[in-house]
């Protein structure tokens, strides 16, 4: 038995950060209890219906249900948003039916901290306490994609932009081991199947692989600096980017179940030391 607690840090990417899933069900098997998440963007979704007690095969079955691109639009209330494409609200909207009366941080079964970045002075915010929805409404503001939010008189976007793999801010949740799961943002990929939009694609894709070298450049110093006891980087189908993939889904799961696993020996390992 032990009595250091091991807490996790679920990294941004869009629909790659579903792989949490099954890094989620590799713990659960090992029966290597979280104690601590601490969660970017998708990482603060997945990382927030854990904490509220959601198990991964729920949640698998959960997300399972959309299960196309046309079922992920559904959710993005394209064109309302003032300052992006969508405003963010039919996506809390199912997350707070997903969670049910969990309304704060302080409802949560397992501590919970999100990460995002106030986009008018750079700053990374930490959200651990006050309204759930609104939090995880920040966490995820990916600019451009989804309204900024305005919260406790800041405004803010997706942490990814400044601290993508929140290691060191699980740690301030009281995680004695601290996995780091980095699923990396990808660019677009692919095109269009219509020619009249391919070249705007490529474009928009060249700007966005662009911002991504950056994010990578700012994850590796943040990780480097949080020294996480284990991290992980699952392996992920081809094709698998922040927008696309949906189709891969028991594919990008399998792919964390199998990176969750091979991490555990290094977890037990640390959870022993002393």
């Amino acid at each position: 038995m032990t009595t250091r607690k091991l807490g996790v840090a679920l990294g941004g990417g869009g629909l790659r950060g579903l792989a949490h899933i099954g890094v989620l069900m590799a713990l659960q098997a090992a029966n290597l209890e979280v104690a601590a998440i601490a969660g970017t963007s998708m990482g603060g979704l997945v990382g927030a219906a854990s904490a509220a007690g959601v198990s991964p095969a729920q949640l698998q079955e959960e997300i399972g249900s959309l299960n196309s691109l046309t079922g992920i639009l559904r959710l993005l209330d394209w064109w309302p948003g003032k300052r992006a494409l969508s405003s963010g609200r039919s996506v809390m909207r199912y997350f707070s039916n997903l969670l049910g009366d969990m309304r704060t941080f302080d409802d949560l079964p397992t501590p919970l901290a999100v990460s995002a970045c106030d986009i008018e002075t750079g700053e990374e915010v930490v959200l651990r306490h006050g309204p759930l929805m609104d939090a995880l409404n920040a966490t995820m503001a990916l600019p451009g994609i989804f309204d900024p939010v305005r919260y406790h008189g800041r405004l803010l976007v997706d942490g990814g932009l400044v601290n993508n793999v929140p290691a060191d801010v699980v740690r301030t949740l009281g995680a004695d081991v601290v996995l780091a799961v980095d699923v990396s943002f990808a660019g677009l990929v692919g095109s269009p199947d219509d020619p009249a939009l391919a070249q705007s694609w490529r474009m928009i894709n060249d700007v966005w692989r662009s911002q991504t070298i950056l994010m990578r450049a700012v994850t590796d110093f943040r990780l480097r600096d949080a020294a996480p006891d284990v991290i992980i980087r699952p392996s992920l189908p081809e094709g698998v980017s922040t927008l696309r993939g949906i189709q891969e889904l028991e594919a990008i799961i399998a792919s964390g179940e199998r990176a969750g696993a091979a991490a555990v020996p290094r977890l037990r390992a640390a959870l022993a030391a002393e």
